[in-house]
């Protein structure tokens, strides 16, 4: 059964998302941001039925590779809040074949965004599922001869309304003229129930992760509502469900107790807490790898300019060889001028010369291989400075995230110390209470048999009958009773 699903979203920097990791997430390909230096690797990706960049006529070669064309749209961006490109998600009538599906999509995707100005980026996935759907990325600037121009900015309350409005008729007029030429009877209806005048209830939206517990056979929470047969009993069954509910007063209703709410916002907290962890752990390693990046090249740039400072060293010396042997022929020929004019010259100097020749051709060749050394320590130099701002860049995301990660943590602690069934604290035990309890574990001190020796006497006395001072006296014996003297 064919349904009509289209919602569109933009992807910005200020919900942490990267337009380069949704294309390669949504192509099921690895790529690389060359902005931040991640990875983003979706080979594995099941689902993936194929995926096509299509580009206007008046847009560069390099557009057509999604790669370079998203990686020049994260250049191009500047704020940390920027929005990056729009997402189109729509639902594929499922009594199309997949060729039928993508020249749908394609034909949609030309007439309102291809012939618009825009890039667009089509993925299809699941289509020979019960899910087939596309997704579009598309761009949100100008394209020029250059590459990307001024933004378009439009204002939501009419501009995007109205443009959302017009993808959703659009669509669902494509969509139906393609199931009449497949000779399916099914059509979509971009409207609500209550626009198109039925009174019909709606189904319930499980979500992908409901429909997953679906699938594997299970009871999710939240289940779409079947409608049986015969029709109209579903919706009637719904309403009075709904009007019991509704009746049911709050005192019917079972409060939760201070223990039960505790608990649940304890797993309200947890969640945010467990990927605070995570994500802190991440940005962690993240730094610890571009910190090893950073010594690395500044261990190659040390090495590369200890080469350079010998290939110098080098060069001066094999210059003052050939200034030392020149100034020595040249003496030789100002003392000695009609000899050196008369071709008269001596051995030595001329092996002066030569040895002036063959210092300044090794002169030559070290100012060029001095010259490529320096090269090699400009660019590793340059590699080392970039290596340290994206070290910087992630250290100060490390702090952002850590000090989230504290503050959810803080809250973690503060809600444990508030459980409403956590034991009170112990009273301190005096010392004849810590001397008892020593005499229960075994142990034995005179401090601990005179306590005991005390509590035996308390307990006697405790259990000994109270009498008179009378019946007392009656119970001495007469050898006890003091003795009177009259004169």
């Amino acid at each position: 059964m064919a349904i009509y699903h289209l919602s569109a979203q933009v992807i910005d920097r200020k919900s942490g998302r990267s337009s380069v990791a949704a294309a390669a997430y949504r192509l099921g390909v690895d790529m690389v941001d060359e902005r931040t230096g991640l990875r983003h690797d979706y080979t594995r990706k099941r689902g993936v039925d194929g995926w096509e960049q299509m580009t206007p006529a008046n847009a560069p070669e390099w557009m057509a590779d999604p790669s370079k064309c998203w990686n020049s749209v994260e250049r191009v961006e500047k704020r940390k809040d920027a929005q990056l490109c729009r997402e189109v998600n729509m639902a594929l009538p499922r009594e199309l074949t997949a060729e039928q599906m993508k020249a749908l999509t394609r034909s949609w995707v030309k007439s309102q965004c291809v012939d618009q100005g825009m890039v667009a980026t089509v993925a299809w996935h699941h289509l020979d599922g019960d899910n087939p759907h596309a997704h579009v990325m598309v761009s949100m600037r100008e394209i020029t001869a250059e590459g990307w121009g001024k933004k378009i900015r439009k204002e939501w309350t009419k501009e995007r309304k109205d443009e959302l409005t017009q993808w959703r008729e659009t669509w669902a007029a494509e969509a139906n003229k393609a199931l009449e030429l497949a000779g399916s009877r099914e059509r979509i209806d971009h409207r609500s129930l209550k626009e198109q005048g039925k009174e019909q209830e709606p189904q319930r939206h499980m979500g992908p992760k409901a429909t997953a517990i679906e699938r594997r056979g299970g009871t999710p929470a939240r289940a779409r509502y079947i409608h049986p047969t015969p029709a109209g009993m579903g919706q009637e069954q719904a309403r009075k469900d709904r009007q019991r509910e509704q009746a049911a007063t709050p005192a019917t209703k079972r409060q939760p107790t201070p223990q039960e709410a505790w608990k649940a916002q304890g797993q309200r907290l947890l969640g945010p807490w467990r990927k605070a962890r995570d994500a802190a752990e991440r940005v962690g390693q993240r730094v610890e790898r571009l910190r090893d990046d950073a010594s690395r090249k500044y261990e190659q740039v040390h090495k590369a300019e200890r080469v350079a400072y010998g290939r110098q060293q080098a060069l001066e010396l094999a210059q003052k060889r050939e200034q030392y042997h020149r100034q020595q022929g040249q003496s030789w020929r100002e003392s000695h001028r009609l000899r050196a004019w008369l071709g008269l010259v001596p051995g030595w100097v001329r092996e002066q010369d030569a040895e002036a020749t063959a210092a300044a051709e090794s002169a030559e060749r070290r100012r060029g291989r001095l010259a490529e050394a320096s090269e090699q320590a400009k660019q590793a130099r340059q590699a080392w400075q970039a290596a340290s701002r994206r070290q910087q860049q992630a250290e100060k995301r490390a702090a952002v995230v850590v000090a989230e990660w504290r503050r959810r943590a803080a809250a973690m602690r503060e809600h444990v110390a508030r459980n409403p069934e956590k034991p009170k604290p112990k009273r301190e035990l005096t010392e004849a209470e810590k001397l008892r309890e020593w005499a229960k574990m075994g142990l034995w001190s005179p401090a601990i048999a005179g306590q005991l020796r005390k509590d035996a006497e308390a307990k006697q006395a405790a259990e000994k009958p109270a009498i008179s001072e009378r019946a007392a006296q009656a119970f001495v014996p007469p050898w006890m009773k003091p003795v009177t003297r009259t004169r």
